[in-house]
Protein backbone atom coordinates (compact mmCIF):
# COMPACT_ATOMS: atom_id res chain seq x y z
CA UNK A 1 0.00 0.00 0.00
CA UNK A 2 2.79 2.28 0.69
CA UNK A 3 4.11 1.54 -2.96
CA UNK A 4 1.35 2.60 -4.65
CA UNK A 5 1.01 5.60 -2.68
CA UNK A 6 4.55 6.60 -3.27
CA UNK A 7 4.18 6.20 -6.67
CA UNK A 8 0.87 7.90 -7.15
CA UNK A 9 2.22 11.14 -5.29
CA UNK A 10 5.23 10.67 -7.38
CA UNK A 11 3.25 10.33 -10.12
CA UNK A 12 0.87 13.73 -9.29
CA UNK A 13 4.20 15.82 -8.70
CA UNK A 14 5.99 14.60 -12.25
CA UNK A 15 2.85 15.91 -14.11
CA UNK A 16 2.15 19.12 -11.61
CA UNK A 17 6.16 19.75 -12.85
CA UNK A 18 5.28 18.71 -15.87
CA UNK A 19 2.59 21.21 -16.31
CA UNK A 20 4.19 23.74 -14.51
CA UNK A 21 7.26 24.03 -17.32
CA UNK A 22 5.03 24.14 -19.94
CA UNK A 23 2.70 26.51 -18.92
CA UNK A 24 5.99 28.95 -18.50
CA UNK A 25 7.07 28.71 -21.63
CA UNK A 26 3.51 29.08 -22.89
CA UNK A 27 3.66 32.26 -20.85
CA UNK A 28 7.52 33.32 -21.80
CA UNK A 29 6.63 32.63 -25.32
CA UNK A 30 3.57 35.12 -25.08
CA UNK A 31 5.56 37.79 -23.75
CA UNK A 32 8.89 37.62 -26.16
CA UNK A 33 5.61 37.77 -28.44
CA UNK A 34 4.77 40.94 -27.08
CA UNK A 35 8.08 42.28 -26.68
CA UNK A 36 8.87 41.66 -30.03
CA UNK A 37 5.41 42.99 -31.67
CA UNK A 38 5.97 45.88 -29.96
CA UNK A 39 9.58 46.69 -31.05
CA UNK A 40 8.55 45.91 -35.13
CA UNK A 41 5.95 48.17 -34.69
CA UNK A 42 8.22 50.93 -34.07
CA UNK A 43 10.44 50.12 -36.67
CA UNK A 44 7.53 49.89 -39.07
CA UNK A 45 6.76 53.06 -38.05
CA UNK A 46 10.50 54.65 -38.15
CA UNK A 47 10.99 52.36 -41.71
CA UNK A 48 7.52 54.25 -43.00
CA UNK A 49 9.19 57.76 -42.02
CA UNK A 50 11.46 57.40 -44.64
CA UNK A 51 14.53 56.95 -41.76
CA UNK A 52 16.33 53.55 -42.22
CA UNK A 53 17.95 52.47 -44.89
CA UNK A 54 18.50 49.50 -46.94
CA UNK A 55 21.32 47.99 -45.30
CA UNK A 56 19.49 48.50 -41.95
CA UNK A 57 16.33 47.05 -42.60
CA UNK A 58 17.93 44.24 -44.09
CA UNK A 59 19.76 43.86 -40.72
CA UNK A 60 16.76 43.86 -38.53
CA UNK A 61 15.12 41.66 -41.23
CA UNK A 62 18.00 39.08 -40.91
CA UNK A 63 17.61 39.47 -37.15
CA UNK A 64 13.59 39.04 -37.02
CA UNK A 65 14.15 36.14 -39.10
CA UNK A 66 16.30 34.15 -36.73
CA UNK A 67 14.05 35.45 -33.90
CA UNK A 68 11.17 33.49 -36.11
CA UNK A 69 13.22 30.38 -36.17
CA UNK A 70 13.65 30.52 -32.47
CA UNK A 71 10.00 30.46 -31.81
CA UNK A 72 9.36 27.62 -34.28
CA UNK A 73 11.88 25.89 -32.12
CA UNK A 74 10.84 26.60 -29.13
CA UNK A 75 7.47 25.32 -30.43
CA UNK A 76 8.95 22.14 -31.14
CA UNK A 77 10.66 22.24 -27.99
CA UNK A 78 7.69 21.90 -26.20
CA UNK A 79 6.17 19.47 -28.14
CA UNK A 80 9.40 17.06 -27.18
CA UNK A 81 8.89 17.83 -24.01
CA UNK A 82 5.26 16.96 -24.05
CA UNK A 83 6.21 13.41 -25.53
CA UNK A 84 9.66 12.47 -23.83
CA UNK A 85 9.75 14.96 -20.74
CA UNK A 86 13.17 15.95 -21.33
CA UNK A 87 13.21 19.26 -19.86
CA UNK A 88 16.83 20.21 -20.81
CA UNK A 89 16.28 20.66 -24.71
CA UNK A 90 13.03 23.21 -23.72
CA UNK A 91 15.41 24.56 -21.36
CA UNK A 92 18.15 25.27 -23.94
CA UNK A 93 15.53 26.89 -25.95
CA UNK A 94 13.78 29.00 -24.43
CA UNK A 95 17.43 30.61 -23.90
CA UNK A 96 17.64 31.07 -27.32
CA UNK A 97 14.31 32.88 -27.81
CA UNK A 98 15.04 34.97 -25.18
CA UNK A 99 19.06 35.90 -26.91
CA UNK A 100 17.53 36.03 -30.23
CA UNK A 101 14.53 38.44 -28.92
CA UNK A 102 17.33 40.56 -27.01
CA UNK A 103 19.48 40.67 -30.14
CA UNK A 104 16.42 41.85 -32.18
CA UNK A 105 15.48 44.54 -30.16
CA UNK A 106 18.67 45.45 -29.05
CA UNK A 107 19.51 46.03 -32.91
CA UNK A 108 16.17 47.90 -33.24
CA UNK A 109 17.21 50.34 -30.83
CA UNK A 110 20.93 51.22 -32.19
CA UNK A 111 19.58 51.83 -35.76
CA UNK A 112 16.80 54.03 -34.46
CA UNK A 113 19.66 55.99 -32.02
CA UNK A 114 21.67 56.37 -34.70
Amino acid sequence: MKTLVAVACATVLFLTACASLESNAYKIIGATAVSVDAAMNGWGDYVRAGKANSDEQNRVRSAYEQYQLAMKGTQSAINAYRERGDKSILEIQLDILDATKNTLIELIMYERAK
